[in-house]
């Protein structure tokens, strides 16, 4: 099983980068953590995505971070190693400039529904950039910042903007742009939306924002974060004077390498390279083509006939067949079914359990996932330090399954409602069929429900879920306290009303502990403990999205968060 956490990293590193400057060095005065660093140190998108978070098609990523200005601040002496971009693979003739990337989405922007700052918007990141963003392992590496520093109590940040972080439209970046963000985020009815994102988690801790000078910004938090870093690498920036243009698709500003040049509702759109971006590594091509398709099959007919050149969250069919060009992005996630325990049905745990044991999980790896992604049942990265390795097992007892049913006395009078995407390549009716033979098996009936994507995330973010649900979860790369935070089917409101003293007791605890200390480690214990003894999610298999992209595309690259990135991206035919 491969982890996210490639390269090993400090304690230091994972916690806060403090003292991060010019993406040089990585500091962090954590109390009581000592010195040492953790040769197999762990690692972290939907998301991602979610998203995730959202269906499995997460959009794309912010860009790099570029050296430092001569006059930023050097980092302590006894700075670990940075997390510095990683230079793009190519060949010895270097990038070639020019070209037309075609990429595939399906659906069509909305603008007016939370974007940016929401994952499921349809709008690549190519066009926005977070301040900081994980590359090849939790150490943050500085995009829009020279300077970053996280207390030693964990309760501020201190940052400060590249003077050459400035929008698309050439106009620098400021403190108010940032504050903007987070405001719209936690008040959005003062822009004309409703924000439902998994950002408001982070968002609504920020207790104070104060602006030191035009490039300089400090954070307050009402508790202390840990995992604050997780937050400041999936925040993306965008212009607070334009916004009300970006909404209505006017008007797009972000900083990234990439941006708006036209827009054909129900069509697609052309991105034109940013002159102003901050990074001299790139962009090398003309222009991005983002053309929309109604569903996954149209995408790969569209691949097979070599009208595009990338296609992200293809179906596993469809990329075991282009296994030559599959890039396999890591563990995001997983895919589970969600259950309703405020259903009378589901409030006895019993029930839960039997339908926990009742998932043939090899079966799903192997025959519908076509064997190319690993079993798991736990939300976490390999390598993270909430990461238990004798869980990884099917958990497949059909007996017990049937046992644990006739102890609780369960008995329905008709089929139990489960609603799922009708046309998703990973979450869709091949998966909700296998399961409800799965549940017919131990003697539960179950209906299936599927829905067309915006349909069924609304039902996501209104928790109006009847009875039970087929998704996908995200944020493994992430700090095991952000896992079971930040995700809908973790917080406090989440689409299955579960809660118990326990779950509140280990997010509370784990808030304020370094992930890898042995205060820590116990309360991953319990969290696993519970999470198969009470479930309100049952996991199936692991959320890795599969994209496939072309020979002719170079310099792509998987970081951690952003997950697919296109900003280095050059074409070998150009």
């Amino acid at each position: 099983m491969t982890s996210t956490w490639k390269k090993p990293i400090s304690r230091r590193q994972m916690l806060a980068g403090s003292g991060l400057a010019g993406g040089a060095g990585v500091t962090a005065a954590l109390g009581g953590c000592g010195d040492d660093d953790d040769d197999d140190a762990p690692e972290p998108t939907e998301a991602p995505p979610e998203a995730t978070e959202a269906p499995a098609e997460a959009t794309e990523a912010p860009a790099e971070a570029t050296e430092a200005p001569a006059e930023a601040t050097e980092a302590p002496a006894e700075a670990t190693e940075a997390a510095t971009p990683a230079p793009t693979e190519a060949p010895e003739t270097g990038p070639k400039q020019g070209g037309t990337l075609r990429y595939a989405v399906q659906g069509d922007l909305l603008l007016n529904q939370g974007a940016p700052f929401t994952r499921a918007q349809g709008i690549p990141l190519l066009v926005f950039e977070t301040l900081i963003r994980y590359e090849d392992s939790p150490a943050p590496s500085l995009v829009l910042l020279d300077q970053y520093e996280v207390s030693e109590d964990f309760t501020t940040v201190t940052m400060r903007l590249k003077d050459n972080a400035v929008f698309h439209d050439g106009s620098p970046v400021t403190p108010d742009d940032v504050f903007f963000g987070i405001d719209a985020i936690t008040n959005p009815d003062k822009y004309g939306f409703s924000f439902r994102g998994q950002l408001l988690a982070f968002a609504s801790l920020v207790t104070s924002m104060e602006a030191v000078d035009e490039r300089t910004m400090v954070f307050s938090f009402g508790t202390t974060l840990t995992n604050i870093n997780d937050f400041f690498a999936q925040f993306p920036v965008t212009k607070k004077d334009t916004y009300a243009e970006l909404q209505s698709g006017d008007n797009i500003q972000g900083t990234g390498p990439y941006m708006m040049d036209s827009w054909t509702p129900g069509v697609g759109y052309e991105l034109a390279p940013n002159p102003n971006w901050h990074d001299p590594n790139g962009p090398y091509l003309d222009s991005v083509r983002v053309i929309q398709f109604a569903d996954a099959e149209a995408v790969g007919q569209a691949y097979d006939a070599d009208d595009i050149d990338i296609a992200t969250s293809v179906s596993p069919l469809f990329a075991k067949a282009h296994e030559d060009d599959v890039r396999l992005e890591a563990k995001w996630g997983i895919v589970y079914v969600g259950l309703n325990v405020t259903n009378p049905l589901f409030e006895d745990k019993r029930v839960r359990q039997a339908l926990f044991f009742a998932i043939d999980r090899d079966r799903i790896v192997n025959e519908l996932m076509e064997g190319l992604v690993e079993l798991t049942t736990q939300p976490w990265d390999p390598g993270s330090p909430a990461f238990d390795p004798d869980l990884e097992q099917p958990f497949y007892d059909p007996d017990r399954a049937r046992a644990l049913l006739e102890e609780a006395g369960f008995s329905q009078t008709e089929p139990i409602t489960f609603d799922h995407y009708a046309n998703h390549p990973v979450v869709g009716a091949q998966l909700a069929s296998l399961i409800k033979d799965n549940f017919a098996d131990v003697g539960v009936e179950i209906e299936l429900v599927g829905h067309q994507i915006p349909d069924m995330n609304q039902k996501l973010f209104q928790r109006d879920f009847e009875a039970g649900w087929f998704l996908m979860t995200g944020f493994s790369p992430f700090s095991p306290v952000t896992v079971i935070t930040q995700p809908l089917p973790f917080q406090d409101n989440n689409p299955s009303k579960y809660t118990s003293e326990t779950f509140l007791d280990i997010r509370a605890k784990l808030k304020t502990l370094d992930p890898f200390s042995e205060e820590a480690l116990v309360q991953y214990d319990r969290f696993n403990e519970l999470f198969h003894d009470d479930p309100w999610l049952l996991p199936c298999a692991p959320f890795r999205a599969m994209n496939v992209v072309k020979p002719r595309v170079q310099g792509y690259k998987s970081f951690i968060e952003p997950r697919t990135y296109l900003g280095y991206v050059w074409l070998d035919d150009a």
